[in-house]
């Protein structure tokens, strides 16, 4: 019966350090685009909440980005979305959130 007990409680271990460990596994996008349209037509979420999150969060093929300005932000992000993907204030807004966020 201890033997079960023990089993049981090693299994438990496991499967509670398998799902916290995979909660924070970063996603890698090819680039800027898959990542927003993933977001976006996948998830849901908002141009502007989209842009911050590829931004801020994830990886493209080992690249990590860094702005550190507003304007960096904005030149990655207008060069890498399609056209009709997001508006100038929305690229802005998010830019601007993304330099709030890396900064906390």
């Amino acid at each position: 019966m201890q033997f079960i007990r023990t089993l049981l409680l090693a299994m438990f271990t496991v499967a509670v350090f398998t799902a916290c460990s995979n909660e924070h596994v970063e996603e890698e996008y090819l680039d800027l685009q898959e990542c927003f349209d993933d977001h976006t037509v996948n998830e849901g979420l908002g141009v502007e909440e989209a842009i911050v999150i590829c931004t801020l969060e994830h990886t493209y093929v080992g690249q990590d980005l860094d702005f550190a300005t507003v304007d960096e932000c904005i030149a990655f992000v207008g060069d890498n979305l399609g056209v009709d993907d997001a508006s100038d204030a929305e690229i802005l807004a998010a830019c601007e959130d993304y330099i709030t966020q890396k900064g906390l």
